[in-house]
């Protein structure tokens, strides 16, 4: 087991304030979670306790895969989760008085916020997002597939017209494609049916587009092609104890600052078929006075976006706790 010397928990952060930020969906790697989980007895129980909720070995997925199991929805989403969170409980021990100001997610990453924040415990939770994932992988499937697109270089306002237009030739509600993630500056996701998204992605090169990457997701998800996941997602939320958050969650849906456990289920609710507003989150931190981001998690994902959004701030990634510039080990 490794060791870990704490070095001044405010050595490497600016004066300002400080913001958690959680990834989502397409940060898993099969791998994931294996060296705090090695390091931190009570990031090993989060994995401990995730099975014993799910009913299955979740640190033997993330850590040995097969890549294709991990990367089905339904594990996906618990994996990507239970990982932030075994890592936050950690960072949390060894620095017991770093204390963000604001926390977000980027969509499923919203909800490890949203435990971050004392708005839901971990085990409930969980239960959840089990039951969001297996409702969108579902949803996808009646839907008959679709997927989602990042399309680099182009802007937004060019992308919604796109969307717009491929949509309105379809002429049916079971077909389309919408902008569902607006990451940062050159940096949007579209997503919907097969047919729609591969009109836009054609249309969106001829527009000026610098890449289209198809991503490795099981559907179009955020669009209203899924709104069966949404009332599934409803009724399980409707059933857990929502707490008062002990600072505020920047949304996912809006980029507001919220508290109330009315406010955060409702903006989980409409997450599902809305856009992700990324950008205009970070956006918000910012304006609020945050100078340093804090991504707990698998990957660098949100912190490569930093990088597009403000290079004026600081942002940090955490994965093994020998990362963010704060613990040093030995």
């Amino acid at each position: 087991m490794s060791k870990f010397e704490i070095r001044n928990p405010q050595s490497e952060i600016r004066n300002g304030k400080i913001a958690f930020i959680f990834p989502g969906q397409g940060a898993q790697y099969v791998g994931m979670g294996r060296d705090v989980y090695e390091s931190s007895p009570v990031a090993r129980d989060a994995f401990t306790q995730a099975s014993e909720v799910l009913g299955y070995d979740l640190a033997q997925i993330c850590f040995h895969g097969p890549a294709e199991i991990l990367g089905k929805t339904k594990y996906t989403q618990v994996a990507v989760f239970t990982t932030s969170i075994a890592i936050l409980r950690a960072i949390g021990e060894l620095l017991p008085h770093l204390r963000p100001t604001f926390v977000a997610g980027h969509s499923l990453g919203e909800y490890s916020a949203l435990v971050a924040a004392g708005g839901l415990n971990f085990g409930h939770c969980l239960q959840v997002v089990q039951i969001r994932a297996e409702a969108m992988e579902a949803a996808a499937k009646d839907v008959d597939g679709g997927g989602m697109s990042a399309v680099l270089g182009l802007g937004e306002a060019e992308i919604v017209s796109i969307c717009h237009r491929v949509s309105q030739s379809t002429g049916t509600v079971n077909e389309g494609v919408w902008p569902v993630n607006f990451n940062s500056q050159g940096q949007v996701v579209i997503a919907g049916s097969n047919s729609a998204l591969e009109q836009a992605e054609i249309e969106a090169k001829e527009a000026g587009a610098k890449r289209v990457i198809r991503l490795s997701v099981s559907g179009p998800f955020h669009t209203p092609l899924i709104k069966d996941a949404q009332q599934k997602l409803a009724s399980a939320l409707n059933q857990v104890e929502f707490f008062p958050l002990e600072m505020p969650l920047i949304t996912n849906v809006g980029a507001v600052p919220i508290k109330e456990p009315e406010q955060v289920k409702d903006s989980l609710i409409r997450q599902v078929v809305s856009p992700v507003c990324w950008e205009q989150s970070i956006r918000l931190a910012i304006q609020e006075g945050v100078t340093t981001f804090i991504e707990i998690g698998p990957g660098k994902v949100l912190t490569g976006l930093m990088k597009r959004i403000d290079r004026s701030v600081q942002a940090f990634g955490v994965e093994n706790l020998k990362e963010i510039g704060l613990i040093t080990g030995n």
